[in-house]
């Protein structure tokens, strides 16, 4: 087979088995010509018209915070102007949406960008950036969205300029359908609960016993005994026994004792005789 037919073959097959993806819903965008009425603090009240282009959440759901998108321009030559104190640095601008159809839900607030400094009798410029105005929807239904107040400040509940609509019959209204929690086609967020429980004991016993003795015994004993070796058939009376060094020594002491006597007089007549010699007998 040629390499012709296999390209055209293997193409048509990749076409065939091409995955549709599914179509997602997409954002609609809202835009209105809005004319407010803006009164600063301690001024008298202007007149402009800005264009706020409101772009709605896919899908909403009750009990989840939807997000819409509000972006404001100016639609003319004629622009805000800021009061006689001017704006302090940090004014922003708060966006507001009206929510008419469903209980207990009315209105949604979004932080804008920062617009401050102005000094007075200038013009104030808007955020560029779109704003999230937030809300959460507590019950089911359809909700009647369209563009409402815008105010600047550093707070939303002190604002030091108010703008107010005054053709709000006029304005192009948006049905937005809020499903009950879980039944709506939108990503449902997941909740991941991780308990980790981690318990270490470490139990480090060491004993460590060294008994070391050490006995030394250099002694020397004598030990003296007077015994006596009694031959067999005898009587411990000295006759026949072995004599002792004691015993010796006295034996000894009374040989010298009684020698002394002796020694002396041998000595004396020794000497008595050598003073008188015999007598010669004469011839």
């Amino acid at each position: 087979m040629s390499a012709r037919l296999v390209f055209p073959g293997a193409i048509l097959l990749c076409g065939l088995f091409t995955p549709v993806l599914p179509a997602h819903a997409s954002e609609v965008v809202a835009t209105d010509i809005v004319e407010y009425s803006c009164t600063p603090t301690g001024a008298a009240a202007q007149t402009v018209s800005i264009r706020v282009e409101l772009t709605m959440p896919v899908n909403p759901v009750t009990g989840r915070q939807m997000t819409i998108g509000h972006r404001a321009t100016y639609a003319g030559s004629t622009t805000l102007l800021a009061p006689t104190a001017g704006l302090p640095a940090a004014t922003k601008m708060y966006a507001y949406v009206s929510i008419s159809g469903l209980p207990g839900l009315t209105s949604g607030t979004g932080v804008g960008g920062t617009v401050g400094p102005v000094t007075a009798g200038q013009a104030i410029t808007l955020p560029t950036q779109s704003t999230s105005v937030l809300t959460t929807p507590g019950n089911p239904g359809t909700a009647t969205i369209r563009a409402a107040a815008i105010n600047f400040g550093l707070t939303p509940t002190a604002p030091l300029v108010q703008c107010e609509v005054q053709n709000a019959t006029a304005l192009t209204t948006h049905q937005l359908t809020i499903t009950a929690g879980g039944q709506g086609s939108g990503t449902t967020p997941t909740t991941t609960v991780t308990a980790t429980e981690t318990e270490t004991e470490t139990a480090t016993e060491t004993a460590t016993e060294t008994a070391t003795e050490t006995e030394t015994s250099n002694s020397t004993v004598t030990e003296t005994s007077d015994v006596i070796e009694t031959p067999a058939g005898g009587v411990a009376t000295g006759g026949g026994g072995e004599a002792t060094l004691d015993a010796r020594a006295l034996i000894l002491l009374g040989a010298l004792l009684a020698a002394i006597p002796s020694g002396l007089l041998l000595r004396l007549r020794t000497a008595s005789a050598r003073r008188n010699p015999p007598a010669q007998p004469r011839e």
